[in-house]
């Protein structure tokens, strides 16, 4: 039973070190993609600074796509919550097995200490018994 809940563990491990690499390489992307948007917003910017136009229509489009921008980062903190909540719930639900596991072990143990001290107390018994026989039948023995 040792054996196998280090094996599990090792198997959790595993996971989890897989799941922080991902996050780390998805935070990592998103950096990546933050600094080209930020560059080309830049390069754009003096363009437009050196033709001295800034138009409804850029301005629109600045705003459409600053409110794009926000509507994923929202959909992408909601994705990332339920994934943490995802691995919250799967964390709990491996401890709570583990403390069943380690409760059922100590509850079958306690049985066979039990059951073991049972039987030494029976087999007490029957000695006693039998030393008591012995006690009467020595008596007849010295008398006859």
């Amino acid at each position: 039973a040792a054996k196998k809940e280090q094996e599990e563990a090792a198997k959790n491990k595993k996971q989890e070190e897989a799941a922080e690499k991902e996050k780390e390489e998805e935070s990592k992307q998103e950096k990546e993609e933050a600094a080209k948007k930020e560059k080309k917003g830049a390069s754009k910017k003096k363009k437009k600074e050196a033709s001295g136009e800034e138009d409804e229509a850029a301005k629109k489009e600045k705003e459409d796509s600053s409110k794009k921008e926000k509507e994923q980062q929202a959909k992408k903190d909601k994705e990332t919550a339920a994934k943490k909540d995802k691995e919250e719930a799967a964390k709990m639900e491996k401890e709570e097995a583990t403390r069943k596991k380690k409760e059922d072990a100590d509850k079958k143990e306690e049985e066979e200490a039990a059951k073991k001290k049972g039987e030494a107390a029976k087999k007490e018994k029957g000695e006693a018994k039998e030393a008591e026989k012995a006690k009467k039948a020595a008596p007849r023995d010295t008398e006859a």
